[in-house]
């Protein structure tokens, strides 16, 4: 019984954090990305150019992406000047208002203006990481241990 309890819930959180979409482009550029601070303010690509972009996409109702939280907030205390660290979502800036009040997350969290299916988001969380010149290097999907050695070092090889 117990094993199908938990069979059941991994079902759940899989289907409820997933999304059909189309194909992939294999295209992406950090260009595509629509992004704007929680004030409504654009994120332009220039304001990012010369840095290590690193853009975890994710929803307030996706449990799995609210355990991946606090990795990414000790990864973002280890990373250097040279990267960024900005965690988007396509909600209301009142929900992840309200979401940041209710969890106290000390990130950058910004609003993705752009449509997460026409982007290839087909599961929350999936985070994008662009060299700094905005070239798409690696898509991870799904949660991570990000401020694991390995996660560290996954970085460092794939930049």
């Amino acid at each position: 019984m117990t094993q199908r309890f938990a069979w059941l819930v991994f079902f759940y959180l899989v289907v409820s954090c997933s999304n059909k979409r189309p194909e992939q482009d294999d295209e992406l550029s950090r260009r595509d990305f629509r992004l704007a601070t929680l004030e409504g303010k654009p994120i332009s690509d220039e304001t990012l150019n010369g840095k290590i972009l690193i853009l975890n996409i994710w929803a307030t109702w996706c449990k799995p992406c609210i355990d991946e939280i606090p990795d990414l907030v000790k990864l973002g205390e280890k990373l250097p000047e040279d990267y960024i660290l900005l965690v988007a979502s396509n909600e209301a800036p009142k929900k992840i208002d309200r979401f940041i009040d209710r969890y106290g997350f000390d990130l950058e969290f910004i609003r993705l203006k752009s449509d997460p299916e026409a982007l290839g988001v087909d599961l929350f969380p999936t985070t994008y990481i662009f060299n700094e010149k905005g070239k798409l290097i690696e898509i991870v999907k799904g949660t991570r241990d990000w401020d694991s050695e390995e996660m560290i070092q996954f970085l460092e090889r794939v930049l």
